[in-house]
């Protein structure tokens, strides 16, 4: 660890996810939850003990403690995940206490005598992940699943009412039952129902080497690029199970907390991303605001290494176009969402699955979103060309918005849409910024 970390983690990751000015860090997060044990992460790094946790070794270097210090070096607040694989109520009762309450009780006293002795105040938990899954520890049908979610939610509520709750949701399509079961069963128990989405269609047998193939490389492109619209059915098809099954819940929302372009068979940390995961990237931003009402909390996965949007090594670091369109989003955006509509040329929705198209049967080669500033006097305006191989000319018009034509421009562009960043070129892909000159006002 370099002499210059930032209590224990790099700087230069630290500064990195300042930059983003990042709402909130989802952890431990994924597969690991389910079969994590919180406790062993607390006290003494020395006499932590490591444990094999589903395909790797955890030393616990980095524990509940460890989390919260990072969440508040970067401004994000915490969202912590418990265990419903093989764990129970109490263990989840027991990081409450630890993370939520005083010394008057056991692990809030113990928090103390571990150095913290404020409350992190918690507010945003989950209970399992991808509980539907065979891949996970403790997966059970989901009426199981259900009954699950209502003994730890009651038993965590009972310590600490304030707090938020996301139940583990899942595709409607290929696991039609389930969110049904958990919104009848759990509905009062739940604030949130959580989905995840990856490009999963060649994950099974590609690998990169295939995209030196054209032919396929100009499939996949547009099988990447048209994924968001793929989120986009998924929020607005769960979000219509909620209304039906908890009318008289407009509060109750999705927490879309996993998501990526992990496209190909490869290890976590041998993933790399390209240009064309900038246009996926910002797609879903669009499919986000566009379903604003239905889903408030997502969260990207996964941040550092592990299909990231930060690389590093010993002696290094560069950004993954994930990371590149984040930094542009989340520091060129306003809250006022603003109506857009474009007319341009579409192109055929590529096949999402096996046998399963996508719901719009053509995408544009423009998406467009807009947002303002709350004095409503500057206008922040997002534009995806879609578009492989060719620029496209536009005509940009407000309606009823009068302004001064002083516009800045922020690009992410390369004549390769298989441009990457790696170690050693770490910055083939950059923001460019630049300005408009050519503006009319009529």
């Amino acid at each position: 660890m370099p002499a210059n970390n930032m209590a224990g983690f790099r700087t230069d990751v630290v500064q990195a996810l300042q930059a983003l000015h990042v709402p909130n860090l989802r952890w431990p997060g994924g597969n690991m939850v389910s079969e994590y044990r919180w406790t062993d992460g607390i006290g003494d790094r020395d006499k932590r003990p490591p444990r094999f946790t589903r395909e790797l070794w955890e030393t616990n270097d980095v524990g509940i403690d460890e989390f919260i210090q990072l969440c508040r070096l970067i401004g994000a607040k915490p969202y912590l995940a418990v265990n419903a694989g093989d764990g129970t109520p109490e263990e989840a009762v027991a990081l409450v206490e630890y993370c939520n309450l005083g010394p008057e009780k056991k692990y809030g006293k113990e928090r103390g005598q571990n150095g913290y002795p404020e409350p992190y105040n918690v507010r945003l938990w989950g209970i399992g992940n991808e509980m539907f899954g065979s891949w996970q520890k403790g997966h059970v049908d989901e009426e199981t699943y259900a009954r699950r979610h209502v003994a730890i939610a009651q038993a965590m509520r009972a310590v600490d009412r304030n707090m938020k709750i996301v139940a583990s949701g899942a595709r409607y399509w290929f696991y039609p039952r389930w969110n049904q079961a958990l919104l009848q069963i759990a509905g009062d128990h739940l604030d949130y129902i959580s989905l995840h989405s990856y490009a999963k269609k060649y994950r099974s047998s590609m690998k990169k080497e295939d995209l030196k193939n054209p032919k396929f490389a100009e499939e996949f492109y547009y099988y990447i690029v048209s994924l968001p619209y793929v989120i986009e059915e998924q929020i607005m098809e769960t979000d219509k199970e909620i209304r039906k099954t908890l009318a008289g819940r407009a509060d109750v929302k999705v927490a879309f907390d996993e998501w990526n372009c992990w496209a190909y068979l490869a290890p976590y940390e041998l993933v790399d991303f390209q240009l064309r995961d900038v246009l996926y990237t910002a797609g879903v931003f669009h499919a986000f605001r566009r379903q604003n009402q239905a889903v408030t909390l997502a969260n990207f996965s996964k941040t550092v290494n592990a299909l990231s949007m930060i690389r590093v090594n010993p002696s290094g670091i560069f950004f993954n176009p994930q990371y590149l369109t984040y930094k542009i989003y989340l520091n060129h955006s306003g809250p006022v969402l603003l109506d857009t509509e474009s007319n341009c040329d579409s192109f055929p929705a590529p096949e999402y699955e096996e046998g399963r198209p996508q719901a719009v049967g053509r995408i544009k080669y423009l998406d467009v979103s807009a947002t303002a500033s709350q004095d409503g006097k500057t206008v922040f305006l997002a534009v995806i060309n879609l578009h492989r191989k060719k620029a496209i000319e536009t005509v940009i018009s407000f309606d009823s918005w009068k302004f001064s034509p002083d516009v800045t421009t922020y690009e992410i562009y390369d004549d390769d849409d298989m441009a990457e960043n790696t170690f050693e070129n770490p910055d083939r892909l950059t923001i460019g910024e630049g300005r408009l000159s050519d503006v009319m006002v009529p």
